[in-house]
């Protein structure tokens, strides 16, 4: 049992100092933010030190709330949005208000997936995507990422505004990221569609997902 601790220490630290050398590419200093959410719910992050942001948990940890707000958006990321905003909630696991997945876990593979067919029999049952064009539009844009940090895993996805005027069309996030018996859940705006992949702030927000681990 000893001898699994201790290899759980090592592959953990191994993964923070890799998510560690990702913002080293674009940074040559990185700052370690730590955010209290309540009982089992602080956590630590890696964050550039380039960039201007603000943390917060709303004045009171007892509120299981939290985020952080990168502004102004760096010109290297090529980005029309002002923010880049990630908001937490640090719940129990089978809280009912959580955000549900969009794809599955592969138990196989140990990691989350996209499974289109699963998310159409789930969509269907709402008016909302009795288009069948619609519906098929909706699934092809839609993205599930693995998320694995130091201590935790959980997934990501994204969805995009198929509707509305073009140069406002966004592009969402939401994530669960599970330790223990907790889930820090979340969502954010990560793009404008207009944009294109060099303004895409997906891989920005995974970053900070990805480096994320539970204190206690």
């Amino acid at each position: 049992m000893l001898n699994k601790a201790i290899l759980f220490l090592i592959v953990a630290s191994f993964i923070y100092a890799v998510h560690a050398n990702e913002f080293k590419e674009n940074s040559n200093k990185i700052n370690y933010e730590t955010l209290d959410m309540g009982k089992s719910c602080k956590i630590r992050f890696i964050i550039s030190a380039n960039f201007k942001y603000q943390i917060g948990n709303g004045g009171n940890p007892k509120n299981n709330v939290g985020g952080i707000t990168i502004y102004p958006i760096p010109n290297a990321w090529k980005s029309n949005m002002d923010t880049l905003t990630l908001s937490f909630s640090c719940k129990e696991k089978n809280y009912i208000d959580n955000p549900q997945p969009s794809g599955i876990y592969d138990k196989k593979l140990e990691r989350w997936k996209k499974a289109p067919k699963e998310l159409r029999n789930y969509l269907k049952q709402s008016q909302d995507y009795s288009d069948p064009d619609f519906l098929n539009s909706t699934i092809a844009a839609m993205r599930v990422y693995d998320i694995k940090t130091p201590n935790a895993q959980g997934w990501a996805d994204t969805s995009d505004q198929l509707t509305g005027d073009d140069a406002g069309r966004t592009r969402y996030m939401s994530f669960c990221i599970y330790h223990a018996s907790k889930a820090l859940c979340g969502l954010g705006k990560v793009g404008l569609l207009r944009d294109g992949p060099r303004g895409d702030l997906v891989p920005h927000a995974l970053k900070i997902l990805r480096s994320i681990e539970f204190l206690e």
